[in-house]
């Protein structure tokens, strides 16, 4: 019985990180940070709205790489390695 009770308290404790990080990173992401309050880091639904900020941002961030200048940069460095 103890044993189950360490992992329910284990998972409980995970969780609530999860729904904690995801909730404070959408809100980075988002520059809410200076309103950000208790009851919206352990929301459920701003978690929700979170990951799909956070996916979304990273798809921009993937979508809007410039390949070009990119391998142009790989070039050069190889240029001068």
């Amino acid at each position: 019985m103890r044993k189950l009770f360490k992992i329910l308290i284990k998972s409980y404790l995970y969780c609530l990180s999860y729904v904690c990080i995801i909730n404070i990173s959408s809100s980075a992401i988002n520059n809410t940070l200076e309103t950000l309050n208790q009851h919206e880091i352990i929301s459920i639904n701003g978690m929700i709205s979170g990951q799909k900020d956070v996916i979304t941002f990273i798809e921009f961030e993937i979508n809007n790489i410039d390949l070009e200048n990119f391998k142009d940069d790989v070039i050069f460095e190889l240029k001068n390695f």
